[in-house]
């Protein structure tokens, strides 16, 4: 189960700066790519997880500056608004996956 986000300017700021700082770049490439291969599955037509194309995605995103692929996934993240359950831990990917998963606090 999930929850929506309902935190304080405190936690989004640690969770943002988490992101840019603590994540690691293959992970911030992978989360993007995710984030992009999530919206390819709603075109009609489309499978649900595309592999090839999330594959293009990840050559894609190698050479993007961490800024960059923190500035896209953040403002997925805020779009989609999905927390774990108690709501400690942030959705960086569209999947909720748990390496994906960004802290709002260092709890």
């Amino acid at each position: 189960m999930a929850w929506e986000w309902s935190h304080s300017a405190e936690a989004y700021d640690f969770a943002r700066d988490f992101l840019g700082e603590k994540m690691a770049r293959e992970e911030l490439v992978i989360m993007a790519a995710e984030w992009d291969t999530f919206d390819r599955g709603k075109v009609e037509g489309a499978p649900a997880f595309d592999q090839e194309f999330y594959k293009e995605r990840l050559a894609f995103y190698a050479g993007h500056a961490i800024e960059t692929l923190t500035e896209k996934i953040w403002a997925r993240m805020e779009e989609q608004r999905t927390c774990t359950n108690g709501g400690f831990k942030l959705w960086g990917c569209p999947y909720g996956c748990a390496r994906h998963m960004v802290p709002v606090d260092n709890d």
